[in-house]
């Protein structure tokens, strides 16, 4: 579709078009916001989920049909499943724009409406609006949603835009519009908004908003530097005494507000208190799942490496005992159903009934459960767990289709986007060859096992039109090419195919064990009759292959821009001055599962090297709440240097996929970068140090 030409003749007639007040397009009304919390249906599975939810927006909307806030809602859910369903969306608001072309509300739902199939078009109908004589705050927004990050990105424009809305809508209580000052405001931005919503908070009572006095924290930590945060804190152990003065002891607002304050405070005793009344008000809640998970997990640090038999023993049996206790009140949560299979894994005294009873529950949650992203999908770890104790082996090609299923229902994947990045395109291009590769792998094994190739052949097909650029990709759709050719008898082919992934895998990829690639080079070479001499061509390295040895690590090709951050203590550092020294640079939040789990990795390794003058060590925070880093850092005694760089971050990378590692070398030159967590704990260490001491000798 091409984007419409807008005259001045056009704009001055949207300029004249019947529009409402402003203050009705700054943020809902209190009887629409009363009515989007019925959309609040975390419970029910994806699927029965939107059709309730659509249920409920098509009756809300017969009653109220140019409420701007429940149609964009309608816009939301309706067009979030495919493109086929977004397509339909477009055409509904195409006609009411059509039907009604002195309203500005559905001029601006339509252009909502185009947003990822023909976002080039709405951004020009949302400048319309915005550039008329009568303005439109929600276009304002929108533009400073696609300004902010992706193939539009342009911050100039977004600040301007999101400048502009919050001049038409003073200190409005947007969630949208709250989320983008929260993650981009500057110091200055920060301090005039942070007073602005501080002021109207303290004056309205609507329970509705105490919610947001956790973003209002935030914004004045980001208003002061972090040699002023002591005197914020002090402000917000004001504001909780307030609230605490007017307890609302059933409110998941305000127990919800009051425990990420004492968070924010480090103050155990006091937020314990309140995860207490969580956990007896909402048992079954998000928040309440948290602080299972989170008390449970601190008590239980994961076994290290080099920990004893018994020890890791003692972790699987109190995994198994914390994931059937919180299954009898829970007993259709799939995480919980996942833990005990994972417990029941690695306890040596579990039986196959269990491990079976177990898993066969764990597809029954995942059929009729809320769906969750998880890559790979829960059906294919279960499938490979299956294979491993050759048991149910005739359910893995039921349990890949449904993994497909889960895999493209997710939005990222089931919608095409017009405004992404090239680096997401990537992103999606890659997780979909591993999934494939994964896919074909798990039916080829089962079809091993029950002597049924049928089972992997249309699976087979398809890998066959995969390409990768990835060596360790590569590696594993050889690998299973391999597999493939010897079931069908062709172990010429599995051979050379086995060679093949063995020459481009990676020296990182490696496995510290048994090395199954290696060995089935070398069964089938005594298995065709092979000789010392044909053992001496096989390791001849083809000429066309070139050596891999680094892994996950990518090397970089542009310079990072020049920063100047402060740490927690208010200390600045800046690039320039740790030039002469090879630099690791790890990027992570306080709210990253994986982030988490390598900090004691990361505080060991630091541990050892800090007091050399030849290497720093440096970790860069993205939280936007940066209240919450202090004591995250207090509560696990990590004594990394951290510096506040979420801003920064957002201006170098478009998408942020965390835990990250930088290397840069002593000229200041970005050489290295690792996203994601090492698949091998054992050796992350000796391969980071190796990596550093590599750089550090070129």
């Amino acid at each position: 579709m091409r984007p419409q030409q807008f005259t001045p003749a056009l704009i001055a007639f949207i300029a004249l078009a019947a529009t409402p007040s402003k203050a009705s397009l700054c943020e809902p009304s209190k009887e629409t916001r009363q009515s989007l919390n019925r959309l609040d249906l975390e419970d029910l599975p994806d699927n029965q989920r939107r059709a309730q939810q659509l249920s409920i927006l098509k009756d809300l909307l017969a009653q109220h049909p140019g409420d701007v806030f429940l149609n964009l809602r309608y816009e939301e859910i309706e067009g979030s499943a495919n493109d086929a369903d977004r397509a339909k969306v477009i055409e509904k608001y195409k006609a009411l724009a059509a039907a009604n072309p002195a309203s500005a509300d559905y001029a601006f739902l339509y252009a909502n409406a185009l947003v990822g199939a023909s976002t080039s078009d709405a951004i020009a109908r949302f400048k319309a609006l915005v550039d008329s004589s009568s303005g439109y705050p929600l276009a304002n927004l929108r533009l400073a949603r696609r300004y902010e990050s992706g193939k539009f990105a342009n911050k100039e424009e977004f600040r301007a835009q999101l400048d502009r809305f919050f001049d038409s809508c003073p200190a409005a209580f947007n969630s949208q519009a709250l989320d983008l000052l929260q993650g981009n405001a500057t110091l200055t931005e920060a301090a005039k908004y942070a007073s602005a919503f501080r002021e109207r908070l303290s004056k309205d009572s609507d329970p509705d908003y105490i919610k947001y006095w956790e973003k209002i924290w935030t914004l004045e930590f980001k208003a002061h530097p972090p040699s002023e945060h002591a005197e914020v804190r002090k402000q917000i152990v004001a504001d909780l005494a307030k609230l605490e003065q007017n307890p609302r002891p059933t409110d998941m607002n305000w127990l919800v507000v009051l425990r990420a304050g004492y968070k924010i405070l480090g103050d155990e005793t006091a937020r314990r208190r309140i995860e207490d009344r969580i956990l007896t008000v909402a048992p079954r809640g998000e928040t309440a799942w948290r602080i299972y998970n989170d008390r449970w997990s601190s008590e239980h640090p994961f076994p290290k490496t080099n920990d004893s038999e018994s020890v890791k023993q003692a972790f699987y049996r109190a995994l198994l005992a914390f994931s059937d206790d919180r299954l009898r009140a829970t007993p259709d949560d799939a995480y919980y159903i996942e833990e005990r299979i994972y417990a029941l894994t690695h306890l040596n005294d579990s039986s196959t009934k269990q491990f079976v009873d177990t898993a066969k529950a764990l597809q029954v949650a995942l059929r009729n459960g809320p769906n969750s992203w998880s890559q790979p999908p829960p059906e294919f770890g279960l499938a490979d767990a299956y294979l491993k104790r050759r048991t149910h082996v005739h359910d893995v090609p039921t349990l890949v289709a449904e993994g497909w299923q889960d895999f493209r229902s997710q939005p990222m994947f089931s919608l095409t986007f017009d405004y992404v990045t090239v680096e997401f395109q990537n992103y999606r291009i890659d997780t979909e060859v591993y999934l494939k590769t994964d896919a074909a792998r798990l039916l080829v094994e089962a079809a091993q096992q029950l002597k049924k190739p049928a089972i992997a052949k249309s699976a087979m097909d398809d890998l066959a039109t995969v390409k990768s650029e990835k060596p360790a990709q590569q590696s594993a759709i050889w690998e299973v090419k391999a597999k493939w050719a010897e079931l069908n008898h062709h172990k010429l082919d599995a051979l050379l195919m086995y060679r093949t992934a063995l020459d481009v895998r990676p020296a990182s990829a490696k496995p510290a064990g048994n090395d199954d690639l290696a060995a089935n080079v070398e069964r089938l070479r005594n298995e065709l009759g092979g000789t010392s001499e044909s053992d001496k061509l096989l390791a001849i390295r083809p000429a066309h292959i070139e050596i891999s040895t680094e892994g996950e690590w990518q090397a970089q090709t542009k310079d990072l821009p020049p920063w100047q951050l402060s740490d927690l203590a208010g200390k600045n550092w800046t690039a320039s001055s740790l030039h002469g020294k090879t630099v690791l640079i790890n990027i992570w939040a306080t709210w990253c599962g994986p982030c988490r789990a390598e900090h004691p990795l990361f505080q060991a390794l630091y541990d050892k090297i800090k007091n050399r003058g030849d290497i720093q060590v440096l970790t860069f925070n993205v939280d936007d709440q940066v209240g919450n880093v202090a004591p995250y850092m207090a509560e696990h005694k990590y004594t990394f240097p951290v510096l506040l760089a979420a801003d920064y971050m957002h201006d170098v990378l478009p998408e942020i996929g965390i835990p990250r590692l930088w290397i840069v070398d002593a000229t200041g030159k970005w050489r290295w970068e690792q996203v994601g967590m090492s698949a091998d704990n054992a050796k992350w260490e000796r391969q980071l140090l190796e990596k550093l001491d590599t750089v550090k000798s070129q």
